[in-house]
């Protein structure tokens, strides 16, 4: 069960037929539709906004993300390339770092939040 949920994120499809697109563009880097989403799936008919301000939640999740994301690069910085730079420098290649991820941390956000709401439904795929 957790695999689809992982594959509706990573291909931006509907939370419960897999098959309609969520976000109106693929690339998260797309700033001109950068959180455009889809009123609802083309091909099950799911509403996306389950209920007015639903995806509030989402900012937990872009949280969470932008944890992982420092700590990651952190780890990265410090483990590989700690003798090369100063912490000064570390903390600035971080910062840039984490500025490049706004809009993929953005973009999975509201992606992983719907699909702990909503469940994949077999029947529903044509």
């Amino acid at each position: 069960m957790l695999a689809k949920k992982i594959k509706s994120v990573f291909t931006n499809t509907c939370p419960r037929c897999h098959k309609g697109q969520f976000y109106k563009s693929g690339n998260p880097w797309n700033i001109k539709l950068l959180g455009k989403f889809n009123p609802s799936c083309d091909n099950c008919g799911l509403k996306y906004e389950l209920e007015n301000s639903f995806f509030y939640g989402a900012m937990y999740v872009s949280y969470a993300l932008n944890v992982a994301w420092m700590v990651m690069a952190w780890v990265i910085m410090e483990l590989f390339f700690a003798d090369y730079f100063s912490l000064e420098w570390i903390v600035a290649i971080i910062t840039g770092f984490m500025l490049l991820m706004v809009p993929l941390t953005f973009y999975a956000s509201k992606l992983i939040w719907i699909n702990l709401f909503v469940k994949f439904d077999s029947t529903k795929v044509t």
